[in-house]
């Protein structure tokens, strides 16, 4: 099985939290079982490249992506997660990735995930490399469904390819206004959003995700047990009705 996986944070590259360890051990496993697995992560400035023997991906240097009537490049750095043969690709964009912390309240940060979102289905393209699973976390990577089935559904390499959306932490949804749409690419369909939060004015990516993904998953039974069951109308059942 070939799997395309997408984190904001792994794990021994970039850490904030619990999603940077699933991150960097699931991939390891799948890896272990045979499984064809591609890791692809932003290139923090932080990231110890030489201690984890990093080196640029000749086919994949200074790639164009264009957002909202500018262009923002973007290089790939390659390596293996270590003790493991998991292949991972870091996305080296210094203006949005060299800011010091993994996370920011910079206006431009979902613009700064729906590169990394973008950069990984366009590697795969490169590569040649058809996912039977694309892997998304969060809502860092919650547009991914939609674009596969938008804006890259002409290419056949994805014709069997299925999403999977893990959701670490609802407590971050990645909520931005409703004009992000138009600068990532998909103006055209708008109208997958949904319609209650554009009346607001507003996109919320893990919703959004939630809503396409061919599968929905949490990192444990436990934590599925409490976002669906929180107190105060916060549960999951609520938030997608």
């Amino acid at each position: 099985m070939n799997v395309c996986f997408v984190a904001s944070e792994v794990v021994p590259y970039a850490k904030t939290g619990g999603l940077a360890d699933v991150s960097g051990a699931l991939p390891k496993y799948l890896a272990r079982y045979g499984c064809d697995v591609r890791v692809f992560l932003p290139l923090y400035n932080m990231v110890e490249m030489q201690k984890y023997n990093l080196r640029p991906v000749d086919s994949m240097q200074r790639i164009g992506l264009q957002f909202g009537g500018r262009w923002i490049h973007f290089s790939v750095w390659g390596g293996t997660l270590p003790d493991s043969n998991a292949r991972v690709f870091l996305i080296d964009c210094p203006e949005l990735y060299h800011r010091g912390s993994v996370y920011t309240d910079s206006a431009d940060e979902y613009l700064r995930f729906a590169l990394l979102s973008k950069a990984a289905i366009e590697c795969c393209q490169r590569m040649e490399f058809a996912p039977d699973i694309m892997h998304c976390n969060d809502w860092q990577t919650g547009l991914i469904p939609l674009m596969l089935k938008t804006i890259y559904s002409w290419d056949r390499l994805f014709n069997r390819t299925r999403t999977v959306l893990t959701l670490h932490n609802v407590a971050y949804q990645g909520v931005f206004s409703a004009n992000t749409i138009d600068v990532v690419g998909m103006g055209e369909y708008r109208l997958r959003f949904d319609n209650d939060d554009l009346r607001y004015g507003v996109v919320n990516w893990m919703k959004t995700g939630i809503f396409y993904a061919d599968a929905i998953t949490t990192v444990s039974k436990t934590y599925a047990k409490e976002i669906r069951t929180a107190e105060g109308g916060a549960g999951i059942d609520s938030f997608l009705r």
